[in-house]
């Protein structure tokens, strides 16, 4: 995410890094929170963040936090849920994403096709249930 002070005396350029904050032990912290810490304490400082993602937020945001990663199978409608921890150790075993995959964008580089459905037609979503460890994953992993 990229950040850019706007007051006319300091036209000041920040990267945030996600993956570094999690990295710290800041996995729990909000963006809200963390982007304050880049304000240079001038009264009326105007950083402003570009908070924009195409894909969505970066699944590393949701370290540590209540929400579940949810995926469902377009075809046969099977729906199974995950924590986000588990989807970032497996994303990137099976070479679909990493930490910086959109939330919004994660069920289009699952390439294994759904094992009732046998094929690829995956849609996901990032939601604050509790997670059900009674539920499989829709792969069959």
């Amino acid at each position: 995410m990229k950040g850019r002070c706007q007051t006319p005396e300091c036209w000041r350029n920040v990267t945030f890094n996600t993956q570094d904050w999690v990295a710290r032990g800041y996995g729990e912290a909000s963006i809200h929170e963390l982007t304050r810490t880049y304000r240079c304490g001038r009264i009326g400082c105007r950083l402003h963040f570009d908070e924009f993602y195409g894909g969505g937020l970066p699944l590393q945001t949701y370290v540590g936090g209540p929400e579940t990663a949810v995926i469902a199978c377009e075809g046969c409608k099977r729906v199974a849920s995950l924590s986000v921890e588990k989807l970032l150790k497996r994303l990137p075993r099976t070479g679909a994403g990493d930490g910086d995959t959109g939330c919004n964008s994660f069920a289009r580089s699952i390439k294994s096709p759904c094992r009732h459905y046998g094929a690829t037609r995956w849609s996901s979503e990032i939601r604050s249930l509790p997670y059900d460890a009674r539920q499989s994953s829709p792969t069959g992993r």
